[in-house]
């Protein structure tokens, strides 16, 4: 059960193991410290417990890896929930937001989630090269590979709760902002913001049809740790819009398979987005603590409680 609490000292883990890996993380520009995070990662989901296994990724700059940790379900294994995100940075930043504490968040549930069974299987996935779509490679290109695996094996891959910046928390009035057109389809979360005087202090989950038992199991466990959770759900109109598919999520989206994305809402709310000033100084690591509890919190309710 300790997975379902937030202990006090989660925020300064969270900020110790970024201190580990920050920095640049792109596979062209700084392919040493891109490798040595990915390192990093496989070494302490070894040391968690976790069965680790690699994925290649090819991309433009090289061929990537995605990093799977795996803790198998004691009476249901075949049945898969997965929590994941990409590790790699545009060039130029050094991705605290984007995505290095959704990263540390990966390795602190692996510490936390150590000696711990479920009913079903759990995998914490660290994915590459997410920032090489929109160079012609396609879409997220590391969950792509697990999703196109997933698909062509029959897995049964229940959900995947994808982490893609979790460190931006701000308090003053009008610090959030949302996609043109955004008022307009969902009127009554504009509303909300609007009465909390346009704060950007709230964990956004951008769902579909499809994904709304994990979306729901998200907004219930955040009400146990003080987190107001948003769920956005992608139907009719509002899949226009590019911005809700910008993440890890959407391969799986694209093949059928259950995802949310779990967000601060990026560019909408982080004015350092995929900039130099993408600093660790900026995050809220208690905010991110809460999102990290609030994630496992649901997926212990969905993967059936530890034993």
């Amino acid at each position: 059960m300790g997975v379902l609490y937030l202990a006090q000292d989660t925020a300064d883990r969270l900020r110790s193991w970024l201190d580990r890996f920050v920095g640049e993380r792109h596979p062209g520009s700084s392919p040493r410290r891109h490798a040595t995070t990915a390192d990093l990662i496989g070494e302490t989901f070894h040391a968690a417990g976790l069965a680790v296994e690699e994925q290649s990724v090819t991309g433009p700059f090289g061929v990537g890896r995605n990093i799977v940790g795996r803790l198998c379900g004691v009476s249901q294994p075949e049945r898969v929930w997965a929590v994941g995100a990409h590790y790699d940075t545009v060039r130029g930043t050094p991705g605290a937001d984007d995505n290095g504490v959704a990263v540390a968040a990966l390795l602190e549930a692996a510490r936390m989630l150590s000696g711990q069974r479920f009913r079903d299987t759990v995998e914490l996935v660290a994915w590459d090269l997410e920032e090489s779509q929109g160079l012609g490679a396609g879409w997220a290109l590391g969950s792509g590979v697990m999703a196109r695996e997933a698909l062509r094996t029959g897995r049964q891959l229940l959900g995947v709760f994808d982490l893609e910046m979790i460190g931006c928390c701000r308090h003053e009035a009008d610090s959030q902002s949302f996609p043109t057109g955004f008022g307009l389809l969902f009127p009554k979360i504009a509303r909300w913001v609007r009465q909390r005087d346009g704060r950007g202090d709230f964990l956004a989950v951008v769902t579909n049809p499809r994904s709304r038992a994990l979306a729901d199991a998200l907004s219930d466990a955040g009400g146990l740790h003080g987190l107001p959770v948003i769920s956005v759900p992608i139907r009719g109109a509002a899949r226009l819009i590019p911005d809700f598919y910008r993440s890890d999520h959407y391969p799986f989206w694209r093949r059928g398979f259950p995802a949310v994305m779990i967000t601060d809402s990026a560019n909408f709310r982080n004015e350092h987005y995929h900039r130099p000033t993408d600093t660790v100084d900026t995050l809220d690591f208690d905010f991110a603590s809460r999102v990290i509890a609030t994630v496992l919190g649901a997926l212990a309710f969905l993967a059936g409680r530890p034993e």
